[in-house]
């Protein structure tokens, strides 16, 4: 009988920020894994243990894993994929296989080509949303099931990948347990680049899925196409768990689009407010139409609420470009209205460009460096363009030379030239710094032990 699974998360290796290049710095920046707290869960609720393993705060090898998985006595090895981890996560997974010979699976936006992992040693990838299909894998190993009849997995017979047909979606979200943050050392986990967090520092998610279809993502692929969304009470008696158990004094919401139903996100402000916790502070990640009826409204209940920073994914503000990647061209005039009046009402603001897009030309780069420093954000962040496996650009760019004329080396010497621009404009650096000498001084020090990595972000 399956007793034990130990869950793994390796370490990326490189950023596609390109004024980042490298490894990232988790003293600066590291999540948790809260997909692996989810199956934590669910596997727990059904009698089986867990273990987590996140490289980013514990380094290892992969015979040191082989040694933890003794350790632990654990019964099968998950593994997290994703395009930037895929080299790494093969290696790690050959390693172990011939190591120990333990059963192996692994899941995550990387398993699109799954048989890239089956042929490196894995016994069963995942396909698409997890805990359904983690109960039906633990039911085949403990001999109550055949591999076949699994929806949602690829697996090798005969030495060819046979893939079964998807995983129904959980339509009520409400019904899964709530993630198993005890598995993780909580305290570990951080994101200095948002001026205002406070520790204890976790992740939430309201909703799976994207109403969208931008063809650099694989969102929508990983969760079927389909938009899904947390019960407002349910949401806030997570939270009302998290207060009580760990004392959270700050929260990032990492759902593709946070609050994408106006009626929802005013239910949620509302509550919160009611609940009167005065020193839990919030993000989330919006799209640039977000807020645009009511805008005023619904910044005030935001705030009230306690949320005090906004990110939004821009990636271009050239209409021609935003229209090559099924976006409107109109969402750089709706979000310059939202950060000028988000500014005024004290919001911190984040706007994510991607350069490389297709038909990308130093005028439609210059363009939008240009809206960036004019609409003045308190942060940009400039990435290079990655190819991810399974998304529309990939599919129609992946035999050709490059995406747009302007060559990957060249990229890079734009995303740095646009932070450089962004950051060092006198305005810019006062706004900053009032934020953080009236919001989070002890800030300064995490930067001063970090003022190396916190330079090259700006470009230089």
């Amino acid at each position: 009988m399956i007793q034990r699974v130990l869950f793994v998360y390796l370490d990326q290796e490189s950023s596609s920020y390109s004024g980042l290049r490298g490894k990232p710095n988790r003293s600066i920046r590291r999540r948790p894994q809260l997909g692996f707290q989810y199956l934590s869960s669910v596997l727990e609720s059904a009698g089986v243990d867990t273990v987590i393993l996140d490289q980013t705060i514990t380094p290892f090898t992969v015979r040191d894993l082989a040694e933890k998985v003794k350790d632990v006595s654990c019964d099968i090895v998950g593994f997290y994929t994703a395009t930037a981890l895929k080299d790494k996560v093969r290696s790690f997974i050959s390693g172990l296989k011939e190591a120990t010979g333990i059963p192996i699976i692994a899941g995550g936006p990387g398993s699109v080509n799954g048989g890239e992992y089956l042929e490196a040693g894995c016994d069963i990838v995942c396909n698409g949303e997890g805990e359904k299909t983690i109960l039906d894998i633990i039911d085949h190993y403990n001999g109550k099931r055949e591999l076949a009849t699994i929806r949602g997995i690829s697996y090798l017979e005969k030495g060819e990948v046979r893939t079964t047909v998807p995983q129904d979606l959980i339509e009520d979200l409400d019904i899964l347990p709530f993630p198993k943050r005890d598995r993780i050392p909580v305290d570990y986990y951080h994101d200095y680049y948002i001026f205002t967090m406070r520790k204890p520092y976790i992740t939430m998610m309201t909703s799976r899925g994207c109403p969208f279809r931008c063809t650099f993502c694989t969102s929508h692929l990983f969760w079927q196409t389909r938009y899904r969304v947390r019960s407002v009470d349910n949401v806030l008696k997570e939270i009302d768990e998290a207060r009580r158990a760990l004392n959270v004094r700050y929260i990032a919401f990492l759902d593709d689009i946070f609050g994408f139903e106006e009626r929802w996100l005013k239910e949620f402000c509302e509550g919160l407010i009611k609940r009167r916790y005065r020193d839990l502070r919030w993000m989330c990640i919006l799209h640039p139409f977000s807020l645009r009826k009511g805008r005023g409204v619904l910044l005030d209940l935001l705030k009230e609420s306690g949320c005090d920073t906004l990110s939004f994914g821009l990636q271009s503000a050239h209409p021609e470009i935003l229209k090559n990647i099924k976006r409107h061209p109109d969402e750089p005039v709706e979000l310059e209205k939202t950060i000028t009046l988000a500014r005024q009402k004290g919001f911190l603001t984040s706007i994510g460009i991607i350069f490389g897009l297709p038909q990308e030309t130093h005028d439609t780069i210059r363009h939008t460096i240009d809206y960036c420093c004019r609409v003045r954000p308190t942060y940009a962040e400039f990435y290079n363009l990655e190819l991810l496996e399974g998304s529309e650009i990939t599919r129609v760019y992946q035999k050709k030379e490059s995406v747009c004329a302007v060559g990957s080396p060249e990229l890079d010497w734009w995303c740095k030239y646009a932070a450089r621009k962004f950051y060092s404009h006198p305005s810019q650096i006062i706004s900053i710094m009032k934020i953080i000498l009236t919001k989070n001084p002890s800030w300064f020090v995490t930067a001063a032990r970090n003022a190396k990595h916190f330079i090259t972000a700006t470009g230089y």
